[in-house]
């Protein structure tokens, strides 16, 4: 749908597949507290309407598969009523699969005569399974029960639907409060951008009116000279035309203060109108992205449903919050990773029934969902009660899987440790399951956490499950940030990615090996200069460093600034799509003023000053305002995945006399050939997130870069790989497996020269 539709515009097919994502939600729900024992007669008798509603919709646009299952399941809830059809776990299952065809059919166009004769077919073989007795009723054999989260989640939108529109009338009445207005999310993000336009607008009247109380008080200054001028005059010569002119002045000035002093009280009420319109138009549109927490997870119950009995357990999800408003974006970001957390909870964390026995607990294992704010922040909490993560299995399998020494590992704390499981094909188990196991559900729930503009931690206790915490903006609209200054430029971090913020005087500084850090409650942070990653100019000279803590555990860093501006509520901007991804920088924004500020991308920011050390070109904190930068050897940008390869060849280069940066995938590669000068990329071909082919092909498209000279070194011996990378750009290939150093080097020498030569 366009973003001018609306209902008016849709056909009747199109009404009758919203009424059908409306009902079938209504329905799942209600079948699964069914399920759960919370039977009754008022819940009978609605799922029994809502079947029935859905027939006489089928009816009327003529989708026979459809009325065929609405009405089986229609008869089923009426046998529930009478006593003589019992809700067991087998009967759910085919009610439940009846939810999923009439979604399937809706989904299938009406035009589509074969789909819905195929359709219709399906239909005989549930209906004469759902009309069998209870003992009978239970999946045929040969045929599989759901083995995904895809095989039983029916394709409804995350949140429910808006209750379908009643019939249009000729002449229909006024809308109620409550009627259900759908929005397309184009026009929804429209308004929402001019509302908060309007309230940014608005707060500029703010310095108008300081400049009219100053200008008001010039006049009382002028108004003060003139009374004592007029009263020298009297007590001089008598010259009374000089006088009565003056006196008429000072009655007209008086008129002309009055006025002003009635115009501003007049502009001040404007102004505190005007912002409070803006203000109330802006939350309500700002509602409009919200739903309830509740209404966005509710979803999941069937997930848990289907996995515990895949996987011979029971296990209940508890949703608490349910009416916590929360962002429709914010909910779509996080729904996959919630998804993997159940995944994982239900397979690796909650126990069998018989071993929860054992152990002292319910034999029914839990799964908590809740949601909150609290100090403008969206909390939402993910936790389960089962075994929880042995933290000394987590410490010998990092080792295991060489991510860091026997050493270093035993040293390490249980939070430290607790951060290897957000690493990317990190998993505690050696086999891969239909369900989890294959090490990247956390990874994508950390990532996650990040772009929606938060963060996420976790927390275990043995036996006692683990506790995921995720904090979150708000809304994605507007976000809490902290301003600060760089080189004259204002910059913005959003609060909820900030470690903490400090004021440091500089003889607290200290160097170790050419790098400075700070002592923070006995913890060493290495400093980086904004200056640096940014590239702006000189800053201040003060006393005192301010420094902004950034990242987590061992990639904790503190980035010096020049100056600290405060908290804001910032409308974030989305920057221009010609500009691509911006090296450093998230988005943009406007200060209350109308001064435009950027952004910043905390990840990226990381990844920068990742690459910064690894190159060894961190300067001092202290030099980097006044720094110069003067080229004494030729630069080469090595992009390669691996650690190992990566070290190796800038050992190699650097020892020779280059100046070596590192990049560890492509798309670290791109941004570093973007925002520096080099006179070589040298680039592994399989890499994640951006491939080096796709390196090659960027950097020869772009007019500023294309002549750069770009060698690829990959372990892809063959002609058509070596083909591939030619034909992409690259002016050398050499097969890892085959090339000595002296063959790179000379490789290199004829791209660019010898070291000796810049």
């Amino acid at each position: 749908m366009s973003a001018t539709d609306d209902f008016s515009n849709l056909s009747i097919w199109d009404l009758f597949r919203l009424e059908v994502e409306s009902k079938t939600a209504s329905l799942t729900a209600d079948l699964l507290s069914l399920e759960r024992g919370a039977a009754s007669a008022t819940l009978l008798e609605d799922l029994m309407r809502a079947a029935h509603s859905l027939k006489g919709a089928a009816q009327m646009v003529e989708a026979r598969p459809a009325v065929r299952v609405a009405h089986a399941m229609e008869d089923t809830f009426v046998s529930m009523q009478k006593g003589d059809v019992l809700p067991t776990p087998s009967r759910m299952d085919l009610l439940l699969e009846g939810v999923d065809l009439l979604q399937r059919i809706a989904n299938t166009s009406s035009t589509d005569a074969v789909a819905l004769q195929k359709a219709d077919e399906d239909i005989d073989g549930y209906v004469e399974r759902l009309s069998r007795s209870d003992d009978d009723a239970a999946t045929p054999p040969g045929a599989a029960e759901p083995t995904s989260y895809t095989d039983v989640t029916p394709p409804a939108p995350r949140a429910a639907a808006p209750a379908p529109p009643p019939t249009p009338q000729p002449a229909p009445g006024p809308a109620r409060e409550d009627d259900t207005v759908r929005v397309t999310a184009g026009r929804m993000n429209r308004l929402l951008s001019l509302a908060a336009e309007s309230l940014v607008t608005t707060r500029w009247l703010d310095d108008f009116i300081a400049a009219g109380n100053r200008e008001r008080h010039q006049q009382r200054e002028v108004a003060e000279s003139l009374e004592r001028f007029r009263d020298a005059l009297a007590t001089g010569a008598d010259n009374a035309s000089l006088l009565e002119r003056l006196a008429s002045a000072q009655r007209h000035f008086g008129e002309m203060r009055r006025s002003h002093t009635s115009q501003a009280a007049e502009l001040g009420e404007i102004q505190r109108r005007s912002s409070g319109v803006a203000t109330r138009l802006y939350r309500e549109v700002v509602d409009l992205r919200m739903l309830p927490f509740g209404e966005g997870v509710g979803h999941l119950t069937r997930l848990v449903r289907s996995i515990s009995r895949q996987l011979n357990k029971e296990v209940r999800l508890v949703i608490e919050g349910g009416t916590t408003p929360v962002d429709r974006e914010i909910l779509e970001r996080l729904d996959a990773s919630i998804v993997n957390l159940i995944r994982n909870a239900i397979d690796h964390g909650i126990e069998s029934p018989e071993e929860r026995v054992r152990k002292g607990k319910p034999p029914v294992g839990t799964i908590r969902l809740a949601a909150s704010h609290r100090s403008g922040m969206l909390f939402i909490h993910a936790e389960d009660d089962g075994r929880g993560v042995d933290i000394e299995a987590v410490r010998r399998r990092v080792v295991e899987r060489r991510h860091t020494t026997e050493d270093m590992a035993a040293r390490m704390s249980t939070a430290e440790l607790m951060e290897f499981l957000l690493l990317p094909g990190f998993s505690m188990r050696d086999t891969v399951s239909e369900i989890s196991g294959r090490g990247v559900g956390l990874d994508i729930v950390q990532t996650a956490a990040r772009e929606a503009g938060g963060k996420v931690t976790l927390h275990s206790e043995p036996n006692a499950g683990l506790h995921f915490v995720f904090q979150l903006p708000l809304t994605l609209s507007v976000v809490r940030a902290l301003v600060f200054e760089v080189g004259g430029e204002p910059y913005a971090v959003p609060i909820a990615r900030v470690a903490r913020v400090l004021r440091v005087p500089k003889q607290d500084i200290e160097s170790i090996e050419n790098r400075q850090f700070i002592d923070v409650d006995g913890e060493h942070i290495g400093l980086v200069a904004a200056q640096q990653i940014f590239g702006s100019g000189s800053g201040t000279s003060s006393d005192e460093v301010a420094v902004i803590g950034l990242g987590r555990g061992s990639h904790r860093y503190g980035l010096t600034v020049d100056r600290l501006m405060g908290e804001r509520e910032l409308v974030v901007r989305a920057l221009h799509p010609l500009l691509g991804k911006v090296k450093d920088i998230g988005s943009a924004a406007l200060l209350p003023d109308g001064t435009p500020l950027l952004i910043i991308d905390v990840e990226d920011v990381l990844h920068s000053i990742d690459h910064l050390i690894t190159g060894g070109r961190v300067e001092p904190a202290s030099a980097a305002r006044d720094r110069t930068v003067t080229r004494t050897a030729k630069r080469i940008l090595v992009v390669d995945d691996s650690f190992t390869v990566r070290e190796l060849e800038r050992k190699l280069l650097a020892g020779r006399g280059y100046d070596v940066d590192v990049a560890v995938d492509g798309v670290d590669g791109w941004n570093a050939v973007r925002g520096g000068q080099y006179d070589l990329v040298v680039t592994d071909v399989d890499m994640p997130r951006m491939d080096g082919i796709e390196l090659v092909t960027r950097i020869r498209q772009d007019p500023r870069l294309h002549l750069l000279p770009i060698i690829i070194v990959s372990y892809k011996e063959r002609e058509e790989d070596r083909l591939r990378g030619m034909e992409a750009g690259a002016d050398r290939y050499l097969a890892k497996g085959s090339y000595h150093d002296e063959s790179m080097l000379n490789a290199i020498i004829e791209q660019i020269g010898a070291p000796e030569d810049a």
